[in-house]
C-alpha cells in the first residue's frame, strides 16, 4: 500500500517531518509542565508513606515484588535534529521474578502539541531490572516499539518509533516510586526520511499489589 500524499507547506515543500519542522514549545510551558509534575510527585509521596512512617526505629528499605503493578505520569524533553519539545504521558508496568531480577511488561501513552501540529503515541515495551544490592534503586534496560498518529490540521499521518531506553526506578516507598530514563528511538514510515529522536524522561508512579 503506497504511502498517503503528503501536502505541500507555504514554501512549495512537503510536510514531512512534523516533529522536525513544528519547532518547540514555548518556555513558560514547558516551566508549568514541569512544576506540575513535580508538584503532583509530593502529593503522591505524601500518600503513599504507610501510617506511621514518623515513629521511632529505622524504616525498612522498600522493594519491589513480584506481581507488582506501577502506574504513574511521566515527563518527557525530546531533542530531533537541533530542535526540542516537552510532552506528558501516562505509564503503567507489571512486574513478574525473572532470576535474578524482575521483568516488565509496560504500555504507555504519551501527548504533546507543538504549534498546530498535534502527537499521541501509544508503545509497548519489555524491561529487566535488578535491585542495586540491598538497596530500593533498580537499574534496568527496556526495549520500546508502538505507534505514533501526528494531525496537522486535517492532514494525518502514521509513524512507528522503535528505540531502547536505560534507566533506573527508585522506591520511596513500598507504594510509591520514581523513574529517570533516557530513551534512544528510531522514527520510521516518515514521508521524507526515518530520523532519529533523543529523549530524557522523568516520572512518578503509584504502586499496587506491592505489600510489605
Amino acid at each position: 500500500m503506497s504511502a498517503p500524499r503528503v501536502p505541500p507547506g507555504r514554501d512549495g515543500s512537503a510536510v514531512g517531518s512534523g516533529l522536525r519542522g513544528a519547532g518547540a514549545r514555548p518556555a513558560a510551558r514547558r516551566r508549568w509542565g514541569a512544576a506540575g509534575l513535580v508538584a503532583l510527585g509530593v502529593i503522591l509521596a505524601a500518600a503513599a508513606l504507610p501510617p506511621g512512617a514518623g515513629a521511632e526505629g529505622p524504616p525498612a528499605v522498600p522493594r519491589l515484588r513480584p506481581g507488582a503493578i506501577a502506574l504513574g505520569l511521566d515527563g518527557t524533553w525530546t531533542a530531533v535534529e537541533g530542535t526540542s519539545h516537552a510532552s506528558l504521558g501516562v505509564r503503567g508496568d507489571r512486574f513478574q521474578s525473572l532470576t535474578p531480577g524482575f521483568l516488565g511488561l509496560g504500555l504507555e501513552v504519551g501527548y504533546s502539541s507543538i504549534s498546530s501540529l498535534d502527537i499521541l503515541d501509544l508503545s509497548g515495551a519489555v524491561s529487566w531490572q535488578r535491585a542495586a544490592g540491598a538497596s530500593a534503586l533498580y537499574p534496568y534496560l527496556a526495549l520500546y516499539g508502538g505507534v505514533r498518529q501526528e494531525w496537522l490540521g486535517s492532514f494525518r499521518q502514521a509513524r512507528y518509533p522503535l528505540g531502547a531506553g536505560i534507566g533506573a526506578l527508585a522506591l520511596v516507598a513500598d507504594r510509591a516510586a520514581i523513574r529517570v530514563e533516557y530513551r534512544f528511538r528510531r522514527v520510521l514510515d516518515d514521508p521524507v526520511a526515518d530520523f532519529n529522536e533523543h529523549e530524557l524522561r522523568t516520572g512518578l508512579s503509584i504502586l499496587f499489589r506491592n505489600p510489605r
